[in-house]
């Protein structure tokens, strides 16, 4: 999980390795030994009630939710 907060900005910048993802389906963790970014051809963003495999998201709260994306890039 990556979170970032700034009390100077609404707008903030959020770096996600891809080493830092994790490949799963249906919140269970896949084995794979690493993510082939070669191969990648989505990304979507989600807000779940379920961490992985099967573990509750801690920071889960029910109801609206809104989030602003400007750009989305890579480095």
């Amino acid at each position: 999980p990556h979170t970032s907060s700034s009390k100077y900005s609404p707008w903030q910048v959020i770096n996600l390795p891809f080493s830092s993802f994790k490949p799963t389906r249906f919140a269970q963790t896949l084995d794979y030994n690493a993510l082939d970014s070669s191969k990648l051809w989505a990304l979507q963003l989600v807000l779940s009630k379920f961490a992985y495999d099967g573990d509750l998201n801690p920071n889960f709260k029910a109801g609206p939710m809104r989030l602003l994306v400007e750009s989305v890039g890579t480095y």
